[in-house]
């Protein structure tokens, strides 16, 4: 699969309920994810226009969003994604330029060029997880982290809330403004 210059994701996996939660399991092998950009609208009055997969001022997973059980990717690209807050003045938060996804297994896959940025706002605004953003068991194994950014907050590469486990994965060149630069693992 190739998935180039489209606005919002390229993958929206959503569950009503936490039965198929529970019990979902995604898999995506070689595929590239390419240059998903979302950037919220601002009218002459200031207001963003908020539509999302997750709704209000909330908007997670540039590439790919998951509320799968398990979201397996292997032998794929993820690059250039990006989630920009503009110019807008508006409060928005934005988690996982490339993945968000509550347990997420990485395996042999580039993520590049992926990007996080915030607006004119002041620090602490929660723009986090160029890479991936995983809200619970993240697993990455054999995987490139090359040049990825997040301008405001934390997780140049990885932003994690819970249990994370890299192995035998580069790191080079991974940017926050607080310098985490690749992994920000928080342990809830």
């Amino acid at each position: 699969s190739n998935f180039t210059n489209s606005m919002g994701n390229a993958i929206f996996h959503s569950a009503s309920s936490e039965q198929f939660k529970k019990f979902t399991e995604i898999y995506i092998d070689n595929s590239k994810f390419i240059s998903t950009t979302y950037e919220p609208a601002y009218s002459e009055s200031g207001f963003a226009n908020t539509e999302s997969p997750a709704g209000g001022g909330d908007h997670y997973g540039g590439a790919i969003y998951s509320q799968a059980n398990i979201l397996n990717i292997t032998n794929s690209l993820i690059k250039g994604n990006v989630m920009s807050q503009g110019d807008g003045m508006m409060y928005v938060v934005f988690r996982g330029a490339g993945i968000y996804a509550s347990n997420n297994n990485c395996i042999n896959t580039t993520f590049d060029a992926n990007q996080v940025l915030g607006g004119v706002m002041g620090e602490g605004f929660d723009k986090n997880g160029a890479g991936i953003y995983a809200t619970k068991n993240a697993y990455v194994l054999n995987s490139t982290f090359i040049n990825n950014v997040v301008n405001k907050e934390n997780g140049g590469a990885i932003y994690a809330e819970s249990n994370l486990i890299v192995e035998n994965s580069l790191f080079s060149n991974n940017k926050d403004p607080k310098g985490y630069s690749s992994i920000t693992f928080l342990n809830r």
